[in-house]
Order: C-alpha cells, then sequence, then structure tokens
C-alpha cells in the first residue's frame, strides 16, 4: 500500500445551517469531483465513488490547495483530524472521531 500524506481534515460547524459541517483538506481523496461520506459513532469514511456508483454522494468544490464539501451529521463531529493509514488507502480514507 502506498504511504498516505499525514494532511489534516478539518471539520468545521457551518454557521448558516444547523447540523451542517464544512470540511477541508489537501489529501488527493480531495481532489475528486465527488465523494461518498459515511459518518459512523466513531469515525468518518470518504470514499471515491466507483463510475457505476448510484447513490448518494457530495460535490467537492476545490481551490488552489484544498478540497471543500458540506454535509449534514446529527453528531458534533467538528475538529482536526488526521488520516488513520492502516484503515485507509487510494480510495477511501478514515479519520477517528475519538
Amino acid at each position: 500500500m502506498a504511504k498516505l500524506k499525514k494532511e489534516v481534515i478539518v471539520i468545521r460547524k457551518n454557521s448558516g445551517r444547523g447540523g451542517c459541517f464544512n470540511i477541508s483538506s489537501s489529501n488527493d481523496v480531495f481532489k475528486e469531483r465527488y465523494l461518498i461520506v459515511k459518518v459512523y459513532d466513531d469515525y468518518i469514511t470518504f470514499i471515491i465513488p466507483s463510475i457505476d456508483y448510484n447513490g448518494k454522494s457530495y460535490s467537492v468544490c476545490r481551490d488552489k490547495t484544498q478540497g471543500h464539501l458540506t454535509i449534514s451529521s446529527d453528531k458534533n463531529i467538528e475538529g482536526h483530524y488526521v488520516i488513520d493509514e492502516e484503515y485507509s488507502n487510494e480510495d477511501e480514507i478514515t479519520i477517528n472521531l475519538i
């Protein structure tokens, strides 16, 4: 498995919309046009969808250095997180919330 860069994923609460969070990262996964985001009790996964995927995905906006997306969640997931290399690869990254 290729070594993943140690970029930080930053999640901030969207002040204008309750339950929405803005997510930013310079990780290569965030260079994709769309991502599947799954929020669990102790972790979040960001998955690059396959070509034939037909389900919920989030559009990623890019600036010169980072990708950004907004999701909604019942949980307070705000914070700065490092990618869990043990459970991540080139197509899916995982961050631990605990």
